[in-house]
């Protein structure tokens, strides 16, 4: 994921529903997302919320579950 990729997820987290889904095609390297939020907790006085991000990517498509976290400028932090 580069930089345009990481603020379309955010995107996600922010306006996407538990359980639905949005998606978006990177038009540099023509690679494609679906990021689907699963969960929304408080965690140390943060928002964070659990996530599936599904990527083609060169052709592969991989299935990655994990959490992103608001942090206090308001920007999501992801994991890795």
């Amino acid at each position: 994921m580069d930089e345009a990729d990481r603020r379309e997820a955010a995107r996600a987290l922010e306006s996407t529903r538990d359980g639905q889904s949005a998606s978006w095609r990177n038009r540099a390297t023509g690679d494609s997302f679906a990021l689907t939020p699963t969960l929304a907790a408080e965690q140390c006085g943060r928002t964070c919320r659990e996530f599936i991000l599904e990527a083609s990517v060169g052709g592969r498509v991989d299935k990655i579950f994990a959490s992103a976290c608001r942090q206090d400028d308001g920007n999501w932090r992801f994991p890795g």
